[in-house]
């Protein structure tokens, strides 16, 4: 993300319940290599294992996709996390298991089904987290439109050729628009390459941030919290943003923006700045 950059990365480690991700081996079928991504594509077959063996592993399936984040002013709190499955099944504990699932959603896999902890993973669709369809272009301008706007992309019949009437009108020409796309749909890959938790990269806190402003200065981490810092060349103006990792029982890669009403006056100056054409940049 960041050029001439030391990264220094805290792993999440929970071998201490029984149920824990960490506790789940996952293999590809195809070579047996080890997976340690947290989404998956419907065509690719693992072989999943737990470290203790049991009677049964169960597997809930979530079809629902998760509500899109709050604008960081926001003073509202994020929702709770529903836990109602769409459905359930078990497989034999006592050995790996085959897994493979084309249906894209939420897969929670568990040793004890009143636990709070398992395996979260998702499927978010064969192109992921690469953008290469109309609809994968599609959802992350909810950022950038209103909801009637949005609507009427949604409900177009061409959905490729009213995407692309919206860039070339908010670049006033085509080239312009081509180097908005391209910056625009590489924020969010990049963003689900780092940013996916129980949720598409892009549709995280992190990922909003990361679409609308670009990659920061600089990124303070520590285990369960990470402090993104925006600021002019010379340092004297700087905008910070700070994401919490919050408990969830799908993922450990849950970060919760600390919402301010400050940065509303930055928020749509950016959504200002992209439909005029130009790709925001902070005190800029």
């Amino acid at each position: 993300m960041l050029r001439h950059a030391s990264v220094e990365e805290f792993i999440y480690v929970n071998v201490i319940e029984e149920s824990s991700a960490q506790n789940f081996i996952i293999n590809l079928k195809i070579n047996n290599v080890p997976y340690f991504r947290n989404y998956f594509r419907g065509d690719q077959t693992f072989a999943i294992q737990h470290n203790n063996k049991s009677d049964s592993i169960y597997i809930k399936y979530y079809g629902e996709d998760m509500p899109l984040p709050a604008p960081p002013f926001s003073s509202l709190e994020r929702s709770q996390i529903n836990m109602s499955y769409d459905s359930l099944w078990s497989v034999a504990g006592n050995e790996s298991f085959q897994f493979s699932e084309i249906q894209q959603g939420l897969y929670y896999i568990q040793t004890d089904t009143t636990e709070k902890t398992g395996l979260g993973l998702i499927n978010p669709g064969n192109d992921y987290p690469y953008i290469k369809s109309s609809e994968g272009m599609l959802y992350p301008l909810q950022y950038l439109t209103s909801t009637a706007e949005f609507n009427e992309l949604l409900n177009s019949e061409n959905k490729k050729l009213s995407i692309d009437r919206f860039w070339i009108k908010s670049g006033g020409n085509l080239n312009r628009a081509r180097e908005l796309i391209r910056i625009y749909y590489n924020r969010t890959l990049y963003a689900n390459i780092y940013f996916t938790s129980f949720t598409e990269g892009w549709r995280t806190d992190r990922g909003m941030i990361y679409l609308m402003f670009g990659p920061p200065k600089s990124v303070r981490k520590s285990p369960d919290q990470e402090i993104w810092i925006y600021s002019d060349r010379l340092n004297y103006r700087v905008l910070q943003f700070v994401f919490n990792r919050t408990p969830n029982p799908f993922t450990n890669n849950d970060f919760v923006l600390e919402r301010n009403l400050d940065f509303k006056p930055f928020w749509f100056k950016s959504i200002e700045s992209w439909r005029e054409g130009k790709v925001y940049t902070v005190f800029n």
